[in-house]
């Protein structure tokens, strides 16, 4: 997982979805956008790594899929999993706006072993997605060297971003795959969307939607993707009650926002959510309460 200081509760919360539902966290590794942020990650108890050859990075969370923080941070999302994988580790990576219903590790356990890489579906059939609709915010790779191999190409194609023929590492990956699967014989296997749910079944299934809302299906994962930007990504998850932080740090949020406004009169209270949450929530507020662990920001059950 990747993150700046505008991810924090996006972070935090799944987190937190980890701990509602019983499952391990501990050895997830986060690559933080700036020493400061690993600091403060490592201070409530995250396993966070920042090096400074990675180069600097935003703070703020994208005001929008597709601009200039979005495509800076797509950099790190490619350079973090090559780094785990030339090391020997099996990697499962993904994006801060997941939530976890059941441990994904157990699936990929006792999955086809035949198979290189899992993606999740991410539900669009455009042109530029094709052949595999594959998500680039949820996906599995085995040791070895073809997944080695994908991580180098996909850095290779990174270029594509540098000379701005493309934002969306998403659209390079798909190129990997395929240039991969020609070349080496590279397997790869789209993840069933009723099982890893992408956030095109947000907009296009609300009664599946329901269905999982009310605990009578149970993905293994919900991925809140197919947003224009983090203020949906909020709405959405409150709205599926998938929102698992405390109701005291969310207070503290509402007073920092307050303050915000306080000291920017030009902004107008409806317009709050895209400009406070995307540019002012830093990672003091959560650490400004003084907890040992993540642990003590989560709702009770």
């Amino acid at each position: 997982m990747t993150v700046n200081d505008g991810q924090a509760d996006l972070l935090l919360n799944f987190f937190c979805s980890a701990k509602r539902h019983n499952i391990d966290v501990r050895r997830h590794v986060i690559f933080a956008s700036s020493a400061e942020l690993a600091e403060s990650l490592r201070g409530i108890g995250m396993t966070a790594y920042y090096n400074e050859v990675f180069g600097q990075f935003p703070t703020k969370a994208a005001n929008a899929y597709g601009d200039r923080t979005f495509h800076k941070m797509m950099q790190l999302k490619v350079l973090a999993p090559y780094i785990l994988s030339r090391m020997g580790y099996a990697v499962l990576f993904q994006d801060a706006d997941l939530v976890w219903f059941r441990d994904p590790r157990k699936y990929f356990e006792t999955a086809d072993q035949n198979v290189d890489i899992f993606f999740m579906d991410d539900g669009a059939r455009s042109r530029r997605f094709s052949p595999y609709f594959a998500n680039s915010g949820f996906f599995y790779t085995k040791t070895g060297m073809n997944a080695v191999l994908f991580y180098w190409e996909t850095l290779l194609q990174g270029l594509y971003f540098l000379r701005g023929v493309t934002s969306s590492h998403q659209e390079v990956m798909q190129r990997a795959l395929s240039d991969l699967e020609g070349r080496i014989g590279m397997v790869t296997e789209i993840l069933d969307i009723k099982e890893f749910v992408s956030g095109q079944q947000y907009h296009r299934n609300k009664a599946f939607m329901k269905r999982i809302k009310d605990g009578k299906d149970i993905p293994w994962v919900m991925h809140y993707c197919w947003t224009l930007s983090k203020v949906e990504k909020l709405e959405y998850m409150r709205l599926m009650d998938h929102w698992y932080i405390s109701p005291a740090y969310d207070k503290k949020l509402d007073r920092a926002a307050m303050a915000y406004l306080q000291k920017n009169p030009h902004v107008r209270k409806a317009m709050l959510p895209a400009s406070f949450l995307q540019s002012n929530l830093k990672w003091d507020v959560i650490t400004s309460n003084r907890v040992k662990s993540w642990e003590h920001l989560c709702a009770s059950d």
